[in-house]
């Protein structure tokens, strides 16, 4: 299987580790037959990143963990719509990056960071594996403004932020992310109903002593919400599904 030979690759250790967002990259597939994430338009207006040679590059992809630029083109095809992504293949998916950046953190001791430059989904999972991997790393990341339109000058800036921690200790002043706000926003079905999981964990402790496993009215998901695929998320089934130690 694919992840059984990527979780073996690692990073050059005296470069940067920079993680970049998947991408449809579909018109690539007459030419090369397959998607290819470096030739994808989300990746071309990254090129200040994605061509520089001083920086190690790994795509951050759900169905197959990690593609790093390196192995490009002798990963497996896929075309998996967004929608088609159940809770489950996305918390298995942090399970296996977390995994990942154990074995770079266990090879590679002296690492301290990791970029991602992206939009807020692929910030959120690595900022999330990194919780369950108990922080390997520090995460510095850049989220463009205006969406893909923004990916060229952020890269180009981003680029000078990575140069200048790795070579001379300079940190950046990082903006704050609302989670919150990314729920609230238009975004894509799976990664919704993915965050406010996230979020429904967040608020419940695991120990039995907590008052919530005595109160089955928990305000975790919103009625409407039960059409849309959340009904997983209703208070009294995440409580239940918790005593039963399903939910962990």
């Amino acid at each position: 299987m694919w992840y059984y030979y990527a979780v073996n690759w690692l990073p050059h250790k005296n470069k940067p580790l920079i993680c970049l967002p998947c991408a449809s990259a579909k018109k690539t597939r007459a030419k090369y037959g397959k998607k290819m994430f470096s030739h994808s338009t989300t990746h071309q207006f990254l090129s200040a990143i994605t061509r520089c040679e001083d920086f190690e590059k790994v795509v951050i992809s759900e169905p197959l963990t990690i593609v790093p630029y390196a192995l490009e083109g002798q990963h497996p095809d896929y075309n998996v719509p967004t929608e088609d992504l159940t809770i489950q293949d996305e918390v298995a998916f942090t399970i296996r990056l977390a995994n990942w950046l154990n074995i770079v953190k266990r090879k590679q001791p002296k690492r301290k960071y990791i970029y991602y430059i992206g939009g807020t989904h692929h910030y959120f999972v690595l900022k999330q594996t990194l919780e369950k991997a108990r922080k390997p790393f520090k995460l510095i990341y850049e989220i463009p403004e205006g969406g893909v339109k923004g990916y060229a000058s952020a890269a180009k800036s981003f680029k000078e932020v990575v140069m200048n921690l790795e070579n001379k200790n300079i940190k950046p002043k990082l903006k704050p992310v609302s989670l919150e706000k990314f729920l609230n926003s238009r975004g894509r079905y799976t990664n919704r109903k993915y965050w406010e999981y996230i979020k429904v964990i967040k608020k419940i402790s695991l120990s039995k002593k907590n008052p919530v496993f005595q109160s089955e009215k928990m305000p975790v998901a919103k009625k409407s919400q039960c059409s849309e695929g959340f009904s997983e998320l209703y208070a009294t089934n995440v409580i239940q599904r918790m005593k039963e130690g399903e939910v962990y």
